[in-house]
């Protein structure tokens, strides 16, 4: 019985409301796929509107890197995996230029680390450090399960 009700929901729920005078739409979505397209393109709106900042780019990138982990953890198509990671990446350097936060020269060095360019990523690394060694620290962590780190 909660299977067929569950059925016949819509398979995308908006809704619109207004907080502290900025319109926010909320969607409750059951597939995966849609989820991603929803976030996907909710960070291309921020790219869009706010190109100066890096919410968008960094926000993006790190949600690439996500997926690609998590497909690949789950035995996903290495394909797409690889095609988030190079995602990932190009976003990182766009963002990069856009602010000097030794936060997404981390995330830049992870993603290409993870295409196996590992002498651009310890490159990105040692500037960041050297730009800001007191978080050091915390730009490089060993990410769980990494038997490299």
């Amino acid at each position: 019985m909660r299977r067929e009700a569950a059925a016949r929901l819509p398979r995308t729920l908006v809704t619109r409301e207004q907080i502290g005078g900025i319109r926010v739409v909320r969607a409750f979505v059951r597939e995966p796929a849609e989820r991603r397209r929803l976030a996907e393109a909710a960070f291309a709106d921020l790219r869009a509107r706010y190109p100066d900042l890096p919410v968008g780019y960094a926000g993006a990138a790190d949600l690439y890197l996500e997926w690609a982990d998590s497909a690949e953890r789950g035995g996903g198509e290495p394909f797409q995996v690889r095609a988030w990671r190079r995602q990932a990446a190009a976003l990182y350097a766009q963002v990069r230029q856009r602010s000097d936060d030794p936060r997404l020269a981390a995330g830049h060095a992870r993603a290409l680390s993870d295409l196996r360019q590992s002498d651009a990523a310890v490159d990105l690394i040692n500037r960041a450090a050297i730009q800001a060694p007191d978080d050091l620290g915390r730009l490089v962590q060993q990410r769980p399960g990494d038997p490299n780190a």
